[in-house]
């Protein structure tokens, strides 16, 4: 077995914990496709929301937020979907796995879902070991939308994408 498939087996396994925590009727894949990796989630203009299904836009825009509370470290990184293995590329999460000390990262994640409490968002910081990229050294960041909030996650996430493109980015 490569690297490759033991990494991806952890994130399936990852996914479907995190799906049960949620208490879904369903599962969630780790989807192989990264999120951010073919446009940088600080750039939000109008080519970036016509290129983007509508349920990815909010997460872009919490990714960007999340680099801005670090002061634009590297928080990003290693991201992976959560997707519903029910329905067809429709995302619960983002995973991202960076390279941080995991104090820092616990309060990353605290003020990350202070900041989109009205959209139904929760950011958690899981312990180290539970890294699907590099268990033990990169600390595994999981942002969700919580089941019940989709009209929230949409209206709060889209409208602050909307903002950012007119002030420009």
């Amino acid at each position: 077995m490569t690297e490759e498939d033991l990494t991806f087996e952890r994130r399936t396994a990852l996914a479907n914990e995190i799906g049960r925590k949620l208490g879904l009727s369903f599962g969630l894949d780790g989807n192989v496709r990264k999120p951010f990796s073919h446009i940088s989630p600080a750039r939000l203009d109008d080519q970036f929301l016509a290129d983007l299904p509508m349920w990815e836009v909010p997460f872009y825009v919490i990714a960007r937020n999340m680099e801005g509370i670090s002061e634009h470290r590297h928080v990003i990184d290693h991201a992976w979907w959560l997707i519903g293995n029910d329905r067809s590329g429709e995302p619960w999460g983002f995973v991202t796995e960076p390279y941080l000390d995991i104090d820092y990262a616990m309060r990353l994640a605290r003020q990350t879902t202070s900041l989109h409490k009205k959209w139904g968002v929760v950011t958690e910081c899981l312990p180290k070991a539970k890294s699907p990229w590099n268990p033990g050294s990169t600390v595994p960041i999981v942002t969700t939308m919580q089941p019940g909030y989709l009209t929230e996650f949409l209206n709060y996430g889209v409208g602050s994408a909307l903002r950012a493109m007119i002030r420009g980015g």
